[in-house]
């Protein structure tokens, strides 16, 4: 009985091959490539990701390239597999590789009756070549587009964990929804920062394990001093220890309050209308790592079609750096991660990053932004997108964060 083989180039641009592994199911796996790049082990980051999530084992047969790309070597190495397997069904797809490989393989399949496909980028289809020079529009199968998991792992990257499990979710969306809202008055932007001068006062170890301690006197001059935010949120996740008249804010709360809110906000959102967009996938605070490079945390990934978007939050009260850190931190990302389609968005409502309350963003900000093709929402998109939320209108709210992180 013929066998199904699909034939691939690698490369460091791993989306074309492992979509192709997932849609078409072979059962063997023919894979050209150079010595350098399996140097930089792309077939091994290949293995694992085709193997993430389907539990199909594959049989592989690789074929290494001399780095001068000789056509007729390669054409040459080409034959020497044909032989072995030319009664079997073929599928040769040519999208990986250099243009040299795609040709070399092009070339000696043209004649070969088998089915030669290309996939284009950010596209919803692949492309089938005809011999008669005609091609046909294949259609994906939205069960087959990769997750957020296997396009990091086609590149490399390893997950260390990732938040699916959301302790106390509807009262953090409510909060985050409120904070969103009101994050032009001083009265909340004053009391977050407050909340993180107390927590940098205490011990992180008596944080971790009892959170944060709030005295009778700090307790009663947040409820005199912010009234509003004492009712619509300390009095929702404060612990109050009576006997001792002393109260608590866990550590889970207290990174909510110093940051975590505008994370949660921004996923809550796009979870809401995740189907809407055909999203495959969405986490928030995913730790990655590549290879021995530092460790990276992304606030909010998703995934759709062969486009990873990042999104790093950045609020008022999480820290005294400077902008452009946040920048640096994305760019790093993305060399770390390699992909080809990768989308960088900063989402602040930090002031050191705009040039007022009420304004945008700095222009050197700006300017250092669009040098690293990174996306930023300022203050103003925030509390626009949580008003929006606040009506519940999906097809608004999607028509929205199509345009705000130009998902297409």
């Amino acid at each position: 009985m013929p066998k199904n083989i699909l034939f691939l180039i690698l490369s460091e641009q791993a989306y074309p091959n492992v979509l192709s592994a997932k849609i078409f199911k072979p059962n063997i796996i023919i894979y050209m490539l150079t010595k350098k790049m399996k140097k930089l082990n792309v077939d091994e980051h290949f293995k694992k990701a085709i193997e993430l999530n389907n539990g199909y084992e594959y049989k592989y047969v690789p074929i290494y390239i001399d780095e001068d790309l000789d056509i007729y070597k390669i054409k040459s190495k080409i034959e020497e597999i044909w032989a072995k397997y030319e009664n079997d069904n073929w599928i040769i797809n040519i999208t990986g590789g250099t243009k040299i490989l795609s040709i070399a393989a092009y070339s000696f399949f043209e004649n070969k009756n088998q089915e030669v496909i290309y996939f284009p980028n950010n596209s919803d289809h692949y492309i089938k070549l005809k011999n008669n020079d005609e091609i046909e529009k294949i259609p994906i199968p939205e069960h087959d587009l990769l997750k957020v998991n296997e396009l990091l792992t086609s590149y490399g990257v390893k997950i260390i964990n990732s938040n699916e499990d959301i302790k106390a979710k509807q009262k953090k969306d409510d909060l985050s929804l409120y904070i969103a809202l009101n994050i032009n008055d001083d009265k909340v932007t004053n009391f977050l920062s407050y909340i993180m001068a107390i927590k940098i006062k205490q011990n992180n170890d008596i944080i971790r394990s009892k959170g944060v301690y709030i005295s009778n006197d700090i307790h009663n001059k947040l409820k005199n001093e912010y009234p509003e935010m004492f009712k619509n949120v300390v009095s929702k996740i404060i612990d109050n220890i009576l006997e001792k008249r002393e109260y608590t804010i866990s550590e889970d709360w207290v990174k909510f309050l110093t940051g975590g809110w505008l994370e949660h906000f921004v996923y809550m959102v796009i979870n809401e209308i995740k189907d809407e967009l055909k999203i495959q996938d969405l986490y928030m605070n995913m730790t990655i790592q590549h290879a021995d490079k530092p460790q990276n945390e992304l606030d909010v990934v998703f995934s759709k079609s062969d486009r990873l978007y990042i999104i790093e939050c950045k609020s008022g009260e999480q820290s005294k750096e400077k902008g452009d850190e946040a920048l640096y931190k994305l760019k790093a990302i993305k060399s770390s991660i390699n992909a080809l389609s990768i989308s960088l968005n900063l989402v602040t409502t930090a002031n050191a990053m705009h040039e007022n309350k009420n304004d945008a963003i700095k222009k050197n900000i700006e300017e250092r932004a669009q040098w690293y093709n990174i996306n930023i929402l300022p203050k103003k998109e925030v509390i626009n997108l949580a008003k929006l939320y606040s009506t519940n209108n999906k097809e608004e709210i999607s028509e929205k964060i199509k345009e705000l992180f130009n998902i297409y």
